[in-house]
């Protein structure tokens, strides 16, 4: 799943007499194009987002699973009122400076019941980015590759600068993820939140 791209670009024939020019080149280019960025060991600060003004609730613990770190989310909706538009998770606020050469972002997720997922990102505009991944595979391992690019959001609201509100401003300063209420979520339940296996 590990992806190294590697980007060719037309070279005058004169630079056929200097190989050794040509391999400087290409270790420049794959420095611009940095290995994608996992979530939960980079040391980022957690903390659970619930959403308490509409009785949903949310706590989080952070372990080991199957050798990667990971975030356990336990959500509860059960007290939550009948077609309200609702969401809980967890968000990292602190020391979040991800910049554009980090993409894509990787994690892994699982759960025992269906659940639609809210990848949420705000970038130093203060504008906010959406994207929606629904998951049922029954217990088993989904991975998730998102590209940090303005066109694979969904949704984007806020900005600051009115000028920037057709792009994402690097750095992203802070991310979130949430488990959304729908029809067919489960009144509770826990998802498993990790970065790939390590090699």
């Amino acid at each position: 799943m590990n992806r190294t791209h590697l980007y060719f670009h037309l070279v005058p024939t004169f630079a056929k007499a200097f190989p050794v020019l040509l391999l400087v080149s290409a270790l420049t280019l794959c420095s611009l194009h940095a290995a994608p960025q996992p979530l939960f060991e980079s040391g980022y600060q957690w903390k659970a987002s619930p959403n308490k003004g509409k009785n949903a609730e949310a706590s989080i613990a952070e372990e080991t699973v199957d050798n990667a770190n990971a975030v356990i989310l336990d959500y509860d909706f059960s007290s939550v009122e009948e077609g309200s538009s609702v969401w809980v998770g967890f968000v990292a606020d602190k020391d979040l400076a991800i910049q554009e050469s980090d993409s894509p972002i990787r994690f892994r997720m699982k759960a025992a019941e269906p659940f639609k997922l809210k990848f949420a990102l705000s970038d130093s505009n203060q504008m906010g980015h959406e994207v929606f991944v629904n998951y049922d595979e029954g217990g088993q391992w989904y991975d998730v590759e998102i590209p940090l690019e303005y066109q694979a959001f969904s949704l984007h609201c806020g900005g600051v600068d009115r000028d920037l509100i057709k792009q994402i401003t690097y750095p992203i300063v802070r991310i979130g993820i949430f488990v959304v209420k729908t029809d067919s979520t489960a009144p509770k339940g826990t998802v498993t939140f990790a970065d790939f296996p390590k090699k």
